[in-house]
């Protein structure tokens, strides 16, 4: 049988209300609920995170998620989240819940449209025919306390019945119903109870944690959303299971912070030292290379952060416990830094929420910052850009994310911090002079390294420029350096390398081999290791009778000089 899903409050122990119950109706131009079916959400995360970023703006400094109260098979039938905010006045609620923030668009952090927490609940309950809920508030300024439930059903006016309340009323559903600080919550707060949700939807580590209590897994999302807020102890986030069962939790949750290495005070002698002592979040070592970089990208003022990260993840200032622990304590007692990290960038609202984050993926090596490995970016955006968001909480305009990056290509490749200098950027620029070396048709010693590399067919310059394919000049990043292509034939493939050649570049090498086909492959360097030149043999061995060989070639070989 189907739930009745008609928002409902609590009402055991509960004192009468002291004023008259008001009903207002309106008729859509659209069908809300269906309008809203599968939009916008499609992870739990930030459906939930819809309502913690309303408390946020609205002044919160605790919030509180609960799954409240259990199935009998272990599901949770509804989540309670509480904050103690400002609350909200009778006009701000119709404004935000009836009226779709019509009359003030975007105020509070309130969605565009208004509709955002809406759709919020509309996930969380997974219903297409009803979507319903209750709201709690007691207005600061005022002191007025209202119940109001919401009702969009498809095909029917929006109902929102308001109830004016008394203080014993609010103390009840803030001490008696949902277990509440009292202390926090008497001044005023809002709480939105939404029933009937999916027990499906909630994630295994939501429900049931595990023993990391003080920052599960589960959680990481809010932990790194809130982050400034947490750290600096602004906000407060509890997270509760209260099923009177085993395996009820209660949560404060830690902020996600980011591990990076100052470029300044990682040069020092020993200045990894303080890694022993378990702190080493909260130390100056961990800090930015540059600093509040201001500066407008596509019209919108930006505040931008740029370091080196330590490790590819967010740790937590506490103990590195983690899956990743080993490695962050690794690169600590070491003093290296993050080698195999894609760039990564994070957007903040006003230094207040992370709603967004992208990372430098390889179809970005036009920006020279594909292999500045390690590197991790903010970007704090004022709270009136919406139009560089994306129609999701958790998107960014990829038009805008793309002037980014080239903004911070620029700053960071005209720096005077050498570490971000790596050594693909040089790589790039004898890409450049090696070309210029093999097309030149007047060098006598060019005509030789074109045979030495590409064989006897391609002595002369103007044959070899006709089938010729340059990376930097495709649209792909993850193919060959460069290929002697002939119709559908790769005749030759060429890696360059500007440092000793390892087993991680015949690696590559391979998987070159078995995407072209082709019979000439050929690594370019200064030099190779040992044990890369043995497996080289090893190749040549396993496929001398078809033909193919794999070949290191150093740049002494054929005159080519790289000293950068």
């Amino acid at each position: 049988m189907k739930k009745d899903n008609t928002a409902t409050r609590p009402t055991k122990g509960s004192s009468s209300a002291t004023s008259k119950t008001e009903t207002k109706t309106v008729n859509p131009k659209c069908d809300i609920v269906t309008a809203m079916a599968g939009s916008a959400y499609k992870i739990w995360e930030l459906a939930v995170a819809e309502h913690t970023d309303n408390s946020v703006s609205y002044g919160a400094t605790i919030v509180d998620i609960i799954l409240y109260p259990m199935s009998k098979a272990g599901k949770p039938e509804t989540i309670v989240h509480a904050d103690n905010g400002d609350g909200m006045s009778k006009e701000t609620l119709e404004n935000y819940y009836f009226d779709f923030n019509r009359n003030n668009p975007d105020q509070k952090g309130g969605s565009q449209f208004g509709v955002g927490a809406v759709q919020a609940v509309a996930y969380l309950q997974n219903d297409r025919s009803k979507v319903a809920f209750s709201v709690l508030t007691k207005h600061k300024e005022t002191g007025t306390i209202l119940s109001a439930g919401v009702c969009y059903e498809a095909g029917k006016p929006i109902v929102m019945n308001f109830t004016e309340m008394s203080e014993l009323d609010w103390e009840h559903y803030v001490v008696n119903a949902y277990n509440l600080n009292w202390e926090d919550y008497k001044d005023g707060g809002t709480i939105v109870i939404v029933p009937n949700i999916v027990g499906e939807r909630i994630p295994r580590n939501w429900a049931n944690p595990g023993t990391k209590l003080v920052n599960p897994r589960g959680q990481a999302f809010f932990s790194k959303r809130y982050r400034t807020k947490l750290s600096n102890s602004s906000l407060t986030i509890n997270y509760r299971k209260q099923s009177g069962q085993r395996g009820d939790f209660n949560i404060s949750l830690e902020a996600a912070v980011f591990i990076l290495g100052n470029h300044e005070k990682r040069s020092l002698p020993h200045g990894w030292d303080v890694a022993t002592d378990g702190l080493y979040a909260d130390s100056g070592y961990n800090d930015w290379d540059f600093k509040d970089f201001k500066t407008t990208v596509m019209g919108v003022p930006v505040i931008i952060n740029i370091g080196k990260q330590l490790n590819s993840d967010f740790k937590n200032s506490g103990e590195f416990y983690d899956r990743n622990g080993d490695t962050v304590l690794h690169n600590l007692v070491t003093g290296t830094l993050s080698n195999g990290t894609n760039p990564s960038v994070h957007y903040t609202l006003e230094s207040i929420i992370d709603f967004a984050s992208t990372t430098y993926k390889a179809s970005d090596r036009e920006f020279g910052l594909t292999h500045l490995n390690g590197m991790i970016v903010t970007v704090d955006v004022p709270r009136n850009s919406t139009t560089i968001t994306q129609n999701t909480k958790g998107g960014i305009d990829p038009i805008f994310d793309t002037a980014v990056k080239k903004t911070v290509s620029d700053y960071v490749e005209n720096s005077q911090i050498t570490s971000y200098q790596v050594r693909d950027l040089h790589e790039s620029e004898a890409h450049k002079k090696l070309k210029t070396t093999l097309l030149d048709g007047s060098n006598v010693g060019s005509k030789a390294i074109r045979e030495e590399i590409f064989g006897d067919g391609r002595r002369d310059a103007s044959v070899l420029a006709k089938h010729l394919v340059h990376e930097l000049g495709a649209s792909k990043a993850t193919i060959p350096d460069f290929q002697d292509v002939e119709g559908d034939v790769v005749n030759t493939v060429l890696e360059v390398k500007i440092k000793e050649v390892t087993t991680t570049e015949l690696r590559q090498l391979s998987h070159y081999f078995v995407t072209s086909k082709c019979k000439n492959m050929v690594i370019l360097g200064p030099s190779i290791k040992p044990d890369a030149e043995d497996e080289l043999l090893i190749m040549n061995l396993k496929w001398e009778t078809d033909g193919i060989t794999f070949r290191f070639i150093p740049f002494s070989r054929i005159g080519f000089v790289w000293d950068k």
